[in-house]
C-alpha cells in the first residue's frame, strides 16, 4: 500500500513543493516492503517523505535509509497505539503539556515545566510519555497544515540525567525530523549545562540553531511574545497565564485526539478491545 492509497484517511495538509514528485516517489517505492502495513502506510505520506528528504538535504538514498529506520522503529514500538490512558501516570501534573492554544502561526505549543511534580515512573513509562506528546503534537500540526511545533521550557528545577536527556533528543531527531520550529529553554541551572554540553554532540547543526537558551524575563518576552499571545503563555515563561494545570480538561482533550489518531492509523480495523473512552 503506497502513500497515495491512504490519503483519504488523513486531514488535508499542504502538498509537498520543495522536492520533485519523482524524488518523493523514489523514496516511497523503495519502502513498499514496509508500507503494506496499514498504519505505516498511513504514516508514510508525501509530506512525511518530504520532511525526511529535507532532513537529508535532498539525498534520496539517505532519506530512504532514515525513513526506513523510522518505519522499522514504528513497527516495533507502535507509537500510534499509545493513548493518554497509558501515560496519565507520567502526565497527571502537567510537567509536559500540549497547550490548548496554538502560537500566532497556528503551531502547537509544548510546555515543559520542571517545577511541576513528576510521578515516579520507569524509563519506559517516561519514554512512552515523551513519544505520546510528540505523536499528538505532530498530528495537531498536520491537521492545522503547519507541520511543526514549538517548545517553551522552564528548566529552573532541572534534575534529569544525561542518559535520559540524550535518549529523548535522539528519539526526536531520528524519528521526528523537521518537526521542531524552535525551542526556548528558560533559566537553565548549572546541572543542565553539564548535561547540555554533552547532549549537543547528538544534535545536528540545524537542530542546535533552533534552540535558544535565555535567562531573564526580558529575554523570555523577546523570544516568545512575538509568537505566543501573553494570555496563552504562562507567567513563568513571560506571559500572563496563571500556572494552573487542569487535569480533567487536559485528559478530555487528549482522549478526543486519541480517537482521531487511532482512526487514522487503522486501529479500529485491527481491534476494538482497547478503544479510547472519553471521560
Amino acid at each position: 500500500m503506497c502513500a497515495s492509497q491512504v490519503v483519504g484517511h488523513q486531514q488535508s495538509i499542504p502538498s509537498p513543493s520543495r522536492y520533485s514528485v519523482e524524488s518523493i516517489e523514489a523514496v516511497s517505492n523503495a519502502l513498499l516492503d514496509l508500507t503494506t502495513d496499514f498504519s505505516l502506510a498511513a504514516f508514510c505520506t508525501p509530506n512525511t517523505i518530504e520532511r525526511y528528504l529535507k532532513a537529508r538535504k535532498g539525498d534520496i538514498n539517505a532519506a530512504e535509509d532514515m525513513l526506513r529506520s523510522t518505519l522499522e522503529w514504528r513497527r516495533r514500538s507502535r507509537p500510534e497505539t499509545i493513548t493518554w490512558k497509558d501515560v496519565e501516570k507520567a502526565g497527571q501534573y502537567g510537567r509536559i503539556e500540549i497547550a490548548a492554544e496554538t502560537d500566532r502561526s497556528g503551531r502547537p505549543i509544548i510546555f515543559y515545566q520542571l517545577k511541576r511534580p513528576m510521578t515516579a515512573c520507569s524509563v519506559e513509562e517516561q519514554t512512552n510519555f515523551w513519544i505520546y506528546n510528540l505523536e499528538t503534537a505532530c498530528k495537531m500540526a498536520d491537521d492545522a497544515g503547519v507541520g511543526q511545533v514549538i517548545v517553551a521550557a522552564d528548566l529552573a528545577n532541572f534534575s534529569e540525567g544525561l542518559t535520559q536527556l540524550a535518549s529523548f533528543i535522539l528519539l526526536a531527531q531520528n524519528h521526528y525530523p523537521e518537526r521542531l520550529a524552535f525551542a526556548v529553554l528558560s533559566r537553565p541551572p548549572t546541572l543542565f549545562w553539564l548535561a547540555w554540553s554533552a547532549a549537543q554532540a547528538f544534535l545536528d547543526e540545524k537542530t542546535r540553531a533552533k534552540i535558544s537558551l535565555v535567562y531573564t524575563n526580558e529575554e523570555l518576552r523577546t523570544a516568545l511574545l512575538p509568537h505566543i499571545q501573553p494570555a496563552h503563555l504562562y507567567e513563568s515563561l513571560g506571559g500572563d497565564k496563571k500556572d494552573h494545570f487542569d487535569l480533567q480538561k487536559h485528559r478530555q482533550r487528549m482522549q478526543l485526539i486519541d480517537l482521531e489518531r487511532q482512526r487514522e492509523a487503522g486501529f479500529f480495523k485491527r481491534s476494538s478491545q482497547n478503544a479510547v473512552e472519553v471521560q
